[in-house]
């Protein structure tokens, strides 16, 4: 009996279908992988070649995972951290500037303020980087 049907849940099937989607697309990544080295390299992809390629595609990930478990969380709060910084606070602010003052988008700002409050922002969220880096270390 499927997990949806026993729980009765559209939660839990929407989780499912979550996992399996991401799931199947990792295997296409490495799939992709190993074509990317055989093109690279300039090696066909048959017979021994192939499974060299596959072993060099999960081997060293592999040894790396069982040399430093924790690794993925690591670069999850490090990924976590710093690309919502830079993609909601430094992205928009420098976008800003790009349209007012090199493509010359818009004559009536939304945002008031001009050059000094741009700049203001995009200072705040590098020193938020910067107090966040060192309160890690």
């Amino acid at each position: 009996m499927p997990l949806k049907e026993l729980l009765d849940s559209p939660i839990v099937f929407a989780i499912g279908k979550s996992f399996a989607f991401f799931t199947m697309t990792t295997s296409y990544i490495a799939l992709a992988y190993v074509d990317f080295l055989a093109d690279g390299l300039k090696v066909k992809k048959t017979g021994i070649k192939k499974a060299m390629l596959c072993l060099a595609v999960f081997i060293p990930p592999t040894i790396v995972a069982f040399t430093y478990p924790h690794i993925f969380i690591t670069a999850l709060s490090y990924a976590g951290e710093f690309s919502c910084a830079i993609l909601f606070g430094l992205f928009p602010p420098i976008m800003m500037w790009v349209g007012r003052y090199i493509k010359k988008h818009s004559r009536n700002p939304r945002i008031p303020g001009g050059n000094p409050f741009l700049a203001v922002l995009i200072l705040f969220v590098l020193t938020e980087l910067v107090i966040q880096e060192s309160i890690k270390s």
